[in-house]
């Protein structure tokens, strides 16, 4: 499957079943054999488009008149998405787009990807007139709620923030090698001032692979700093998948105590079990428990 059939495949999973981005696509990457390249071109799409849907529905709505269904929608979703944001070359957006549809929907989906093609132009105009909640795919009722706490510019600000796609950070696996251990083994990641134990990477395969470090964002870890866990301890995290926080608790207290690590989702419960074996954290009980429910007896 190419990239673009994993993130086609990705974006109608999620939504029929409303599961976890991440989790999401996840699962559509695992049994596939694409490359680093075509493996971050299918997550930067699946997002891409989750990023960006209320602007691509504005966009479909310019483009057809009438009812759109929702496998339809996904197609044009996706190509939409490389021509008008990521601006892929036409040729690539459309004809491997309009490959992945079924023959019912080739011909429509070629003839909108082309108008589009044609009409770039007119349309990011349009889109620039349009409220900011439609420009920026935010929820109206958090626009009005952070311009009320931030203030209008802010608000806004923050709503372009919040469509970048994030840089790579990823927390180095203390309990395997040391900082300078890691920058010599991976000359690629770049330090973080301020934040020992955090770097971005351009390309985290190999390392995620070696169980040398694990995606995280730095600000996530503030919380298990306040915390100040000690070794021996007993620790609940409430909400413990996909398992960053709970890698660096375990870490923290050298591994040495007892984590209850609990989500409630089951595949996102696998999936931090998985990853916490993986990094070598022995401390951790999982525990499938939603907590904004009472414990079942």
């Amino acid at each position: 499957m190419s990239a673009r059939g994993v993130a086609l495949s990705a974006l109608k999973t999620w939504r029929n079943k409303r599961q976890f981005a991440d989790a999401t696509i996840s699962d559509a990457l695992a049994n596939t054999a694409l490359r680093s390249a075509d493996r971050a071109f299918a997550v930067e799409m699946f997002y891409g488009v989750l990023r960006n849907l209320t602007l691509l529905d504005f966009w479909i709505g310019e483009l057809r008149s009438g009812r759109v269904d929702v496998d339809l929608r996904d197609l044009l979703r996706l190509g939409l998405y490389q021509l008008l944001i990521l601006k892929t070359a036409e040729h690539a957006a459309v004809n491997e787009t309009v490959a992945l549809a079924t023959k019912r929907h080739q011909s429509v989906v070629n003839a909108v990807l082309r108008s589009a093609a044609r009409e770039r132009e007119k349309l990011v105009r349009e889109a620039e007139k349009q409220p900011f909640d439609i420009r920026t795919s935010h929820p109206r009722f958090l626009i009005e709620r952070w311009e009320k706490k931030f203030g209008a510019e802010a608000a806004r600000a923050l709503c372009e923030w919040n469509n970048q796609a994030p840089p790579i950070y990823a927390r180095i696996n203390r309990l395997k090698l040391n900082r300078q251990s890691f920058l010599e083994r991976h000359p690629n990641a770049r330090p973080i001032p301020n934040l020992e134990n955090f770097v971005e990477l351009s390309s985290p395969t190999a390392a995620l692979e070696e169980g040398d470090c694990y995606v995280q964002d730095p600000s996530t870890a503030i919380a298990c700093e306040l915390l100040e866990p000690q070794p021996g301890e007993n620790i609940l995290d409430a909400c413990a998948a996909p398992g960053g926080k709970t890698r660096y608790l375990a870490e923290l207290m050298q591994n040495r105590g007892l984590i209850f690590a609990c989500d409630r989702d089951p595949q996102r419960l696998t999936l931090l079990e998985e990853n916490l074996t993986r990094l070598g954290v022995t401390i951790a009980q999982f525990v499938r428990q939603d907590w904004s429910k009472p414990i079942a007896k």
